[in-house]
């Protein structure tokens, strides 16, 4: 596989992640009436957009493999920062959430309370500030300075 296709996959699949990310918090409000079918609709959405985003982390690392780019860049060292602060807010706020809300769908209760809980709603909108952020790198990658 070329350079070129793998660069198209993983841009495709995270912009395709994020989307689901997008479309998930669309549904939440509607989840704030305690309708369980929709909070269904929310988790696989979620389920759906972490996968997108793992598969096209993987083609990400596969670029970084085989592409032109050493590993002290710049903007690689940032990005690669930003990611294991998504992956510290998604391990602290996201997940949990997504837990509790599976689990009150199966208990048929509490569905409602959880759509408004304000601390998980801050996890969403920090993992989503920091995926838009990771994104924004990607795309002025060749021009962040060196401070070395």
């Amino acid at each position: 596989m070329d350079y070129t296709t793998l660069v198209r996959i993983h841009a495709s699949l995270l912009f395709a992640s994020l989307a689901a990310l997008l479309a998930a918090e669309v549904l939440i409000a509607g989840v704030r009436t305690d309708r369980s079918a929709l909070a269904r609709v929310v988790l696989v959405a979620n389920r759906t957009s972490h996968m997108l985003a793992g598969v096209g982390l993987l083609a990400g690392l596969a670029l970084v493999i085989t592409g032109p780019w050493p590993l002290l860049t710049p903007w690689l060292l940032l990005s690669l920062a930003l990611i294991g602060l998504w992956a510290m807010v998604a391990r602290t706020w996201v997940r949990p959430w997504m837990l509790a809300l599976e689990g009150a769908i199966g208990a048929g209760d509490g569905v409602a309370a959880l759509s408004r809980d304000k601390r998980a709603l801050l996890g969403r909108v920090a993992f989503l500030a920091l995926y838009v952020s990771i994104m924004a790198v990607m795309f002025k990658k060749p021009y962040i300075p060196s401070p070395f």
